[in-house]
Order: structure tokens, then C-alpha cells, then sequence
């Protein structure tokens, strides 16, 4: 079955740009929830990169947007096979493709739940047939800076938490220590910019936020 990335892409883009700095991309992640976006060079629709929460967790010292993003990054053709797209994102373990026309602007976003929702309409099996016995559990106690070390360098994006008696109690996420930070969509509206330059959580506050919540490689 042949179904294009067009045809289940999502076509609300939330994006950011170049020149820019990394307290606006925190705003927009923040604002709209989300753990990533393509960057596009000002005043076109060019896609020139892609950030995620976890290049902003790797590089708390940096303020421009163009430092930290990634710039050799995966994408599609909108005319393209969805099988493609799950390809890319089973191989490089992404949460989401820029989607692109012939004329290299963006015109979309596929994710795996988009895929998702297309092939599994008519799949009668279940999730022990497809789910993985590799995983990295932590126990309960763990300190958030041990955590995001563990993240950082097992690439994994979610952690089964036990308790003392090795119980499966909860998941952590790097969304969740995203939240720690104290960025979030109230947050984003309230203490970090829409109160003008001079609020109680300039991007230095925010940076020290960050740092203090999480190791780095330096």
C-alpha cells in the first residue's frame, strides 16, 4: 500500500528561526508542548536546521539557536512513501521529519503517530508482538542530574522508574525534566518575555535553571 507523506503529514507548523536565540525557542517549545522543530532562515521557508529539548539540555550555555542546532538533518518529500518516513524515524530514533516540496520549503511536519494512525487502521495484532525487553530502568530515588546523564548518554527518551521492591511505579521523560526546568506554556506567557526584557526570568535565569537541574558533558 502506497500512501504519501502529504496525505498524513501535519500541516501546523511550529517553527523557529535563524538569526535567532535560544530563549525564543524555548518560549515556542514551551508554548505549544512539543519536543522539537525545524528552523528556517528569516524571511523564507527554507528549513536550515532542527532543534530539540535535548540540544538546548546539551548546551546550556548557548544563546544562538544556529550554535546548537542541527544542521546535517533528516527529512522527506512530501510526495514520498510513508514507509520512508518510518524508516528515518525507526533508524535515527526521531520524533519527527521536516516534510518538503520540490522547491526545499517546508510544507509540513510526519511524526510516528501520524504514520501510526495510517497503518494501523486495519492491523488486528498486539503490542507483545512489536514492544521491546530493552529498556533502562532507574529506581525512584535517582537525582534528576543523574537522570539526565543517563538520557544524554543512552539516547533514550523515556525511563521505566522502580521503587525499592523493583516495581514499575512510573515512566520519566525528558518532556518531564523539561518541565522541571520551569519552562512551560504559563510560564512562557507569564515569566519569560511577556513581561519585557527586564522580567524576573531573563534568559540568564533560565540558563542558571537549567544548569542546576542538569549535568552537562563539560
Amino acid at each position: 500500500m502506497y500512501v504519501k507523506v502529504e496525505d498524513v503529514m501535519s500541516k501546523e507548523l511550529i517553527v523557529g528561526y535563524v538569526p535567532g536565540n535560544v530563549r525564543d525557542a524555548l518560549r515556542i517549545l514551551a508554548k505549544n508542548n512539543v519536543s522539537g522543530m525545524p528552523v528556517l532562515k528569516k524571511g523564507t521557508n527554507t528549513v536550515v536546521g532542527v532543534v530539540t529539548r535535548t540540544d538546548i539540555f546539551r548546551n546550556p550555555e548557548e544563546d544562538q539557536l544556529a550554535l546548537i542546532m542541527t544542521k546535517d538533518f533528516k527529512y522527506v518529500e512530501k510526495d514520498q512513501d510513508i514507509k520512508d518516513a518510518a524508516k528515518l524515524l525507526y533508524e535515527h530514533r526521531i520524533h519527527g521529519l521536516p516534510v518538503i516540496n520540490k522547491k526545499k520549503d517546508l510544507v509540513g511536519i510526519i511524526s510516528p503517530t501520524d504514520i501510526l494512525e495510517a497503518i494501523t487502521r486495519n492491523i488486528d495484532t498486539t503490542v507483545d508482538q512489536y514492544f521491546t525487553n530493552l529498556v533502562v530502568p532507574v529506581y525512584q530515588e535517582t537525582p534528576i542530574d543523574i537522570i539526565m546523564e543517563i538520557i544524554n548518554i543512552t539516547n533514550e527518551h523515556a525511563l521505566p522508574v522502580l521503587s525499592d521492591e523493583k516495581k514499575l511505579v512510573g515512566i520519566v521523560t525528558d518532556g518531564d525534566l523539561f518541565k522541571l526546568s520551569h519552562i512551560r506554556e504559563s510560564v512562557a506567557h507569564s515569566d519569560i518575555g511577556m513581561g519585557g526584557d527586564e522580567d524576573d526570568w531573563t534568559w540568564e535565569g533560565i540558563r542558571d535553571t537549567v544548569r542546576l537541574h542538569y549535568s552537562t558533558s563539560e
